[in-house]
Parts: structure tokens; sequence; C-alpha cells
């Protein structure tokens, strides 16, 4: 029997970097440096952006990476400590990013939505400084999307997706501003494209049974969610889903039957 070849993270990167001499990286590329420990991870995506600067992902990847430097420090102790990064070098798109991320850490914590417009303005810096940086500019959409700015979150997505035109995720938020904003048509159009790409994606599936029921569409929006569950029910979106498609169901039931589209059956042994 063969047994089936499978690499070392070590040697994922020796034939990733290889790749990258000789074209471009695509996506399974990308995933093989999550293999690897943070440090030696940022130092291999250092090489990569070398060889590949306008490549999108890069950027956002090793801010990942360089972030875990800071993840033992309290979160105000953080901000400062990247904050003198910085200041030693101010052109620097990534650790911009990075202090945008320390930010909107400590606006989803303690620190509350006080943090939002620093975050903010940070993740505004690192795209300005580096425009092709994706995860810069897609952050920057989703601050405006939890300011409820749909208007601005809408007009950054676009431009992240100009960047990563396949990105689901990023084409699940387009959707989410646009239902927010009360196009249900337009967010399901990006929900489907998203489905094009990832049939497996359960945020798609759910979402656009959110469209569906927002839009009196209830039987798809079922649909929907029951597909979300026959993905993998074990998820947190799954049990929503469940809950949702469970609910919607009594709805339907009791509606038609008190529509009276349910009759009742008379008997009639015995009548004349």
């Amino acid at each position: 029997m063969l047994k089936r070849f499978v690499p070392t993270a070590a040697l994922l990167l020796l034939g990733l970097l290889a790749a990258g001499c000789q074209g471009e990286l695509d996506q399974s590329d990308l995933d093989a440096l999550a293999a690897l420990p943070a440090a030696e991870r940022a130092a291999r995506i250092e090489q990569l952006i070398a060889a590949h600067p306008e490549q999108p992902q890069l950027p956002g990847l090793l801010a990942k990476a360089r972030y875990e430097d800071y993840a033992g420090l309290a979160p105000q102790a953080r901000i400062e400590a990247i904050k003198a990064a910085l200041r030693d070098d101010p052109e620097n798109a990534i650790t911009s990013k990075l202090l945008g991320d320390a930010y909107a850490d400590c606006a989803r914590g303690e620190g509350g939505v006080s943090y939002l417009d620093s975050a903010l303005f940070a993740y505004e810096n690192a795209a300005l400084k580096a425009p092709h940086f994706f995860s810069a500019v897609g952050s920057v959409g989703a601050l405006y999307d939890e300011k409820e700015d749909f208007e601005q979150a809408i007009a950054w997505y676009e431009k992240a997706l100009l960047l990563v035109p396949d990105h689901v995720p990023t084409l699940c938020n387009l959707g989410a501003s646009h239902y927010n904003r009360g196009d249900y048509a337009q967010a399901m159009d990006y929900y489907r494209r998203a489905l094009a790409l990832d049939p497996r994606s359960q945020d798609a599936h759910f979402n656009l049974g959110v469209a569906f029921a927002e839009a009196t569409i209830y039987r798809e929006a079922i649909r929907e969610w029951r597909e979300v569950v026959a993905i993998d029910s074990t998820t947190a979106v799954a049990k929503e889903a469940a809950k949702n498609a469970d609910l919607l169901q009594d709805v339907l039931d009791e509606t038609i039957y008190k529509g009276g589209k349910k009759s009742r059956r008379i008997n009639l042994q015995g009548t004349e």
C-alpha cells in the first residue's frame, strides 16, 4: 500500500519560496505559512514580500505574525509599545496596521467604542501608506460597518475586492452592508457570488437566508438555513440557523392553518 507523503512545514516553505521566484503565489502557498511558528513565519513572509511587493494578502499575514510579539502585553501597554515602534519607523504600513489592531482589540474589550476612531485612523493610515494592503483596506470597511456608516463600509469593501476579487468573507461583508442599508436584492447578489466561489460557506448561506426572510421569501430562507446545518451542524452559526428555520417554519405552519388551507375533513358516514 502506498503511503501518502505529507511534507513538513520547512519543506512546504522551501517549495513555496521556489515557486514564488518563478510565478505568482496562490492561496495554497499562503495557507502553507500557517504551519510555521510566528517568528519564523514573519521572516518567511518578509522574503516573499521582497519577491512579490504587490501581493495584496502578504502584508496582512505579516501583520498577524508580528502582532503575536505583543500578545503577552496588557492592552494599553500593547498600544504604547506599537506606538513606540511606529515613531521609530513612521512610514511603516505594517506597524500602522498593528496599531489599528491594538486599538480595535481595546474597542471590543474594556476600552469600549471610544477606541474605534483611533483604530480607524490607524487602519486608514496603513491603507494610505500601502494601497495594495488588502487586510488594512478591509479593516477600514469593517470598522465603518461597526460605526453603522454603511456607505463608507461598502466603498472600502469594494476597494478590498478590487485587490482580491474572489475573497469570500469580503463578498459576505459587502452583502451585509447592503442588507443593513435596506438593499436586499444587492445583498443577495453578493451572497450568491460568495457561494459560487465557496458553496460550503455557512456565513453566506446564513446571510442569504436572512435576506430572503426580510424579503418575505420564507421558504427559500428556511432552505438556506437548513443548508447551513447540513454543512456542519456543530458550529455556532448552524445552531442559530436551525433555530431560525424552526421558528419560521412554525410561523408558516400556523399561518397556513389559520388561513384555512388545511381544511377540516367531515365524516359523512351515517349522514343523509
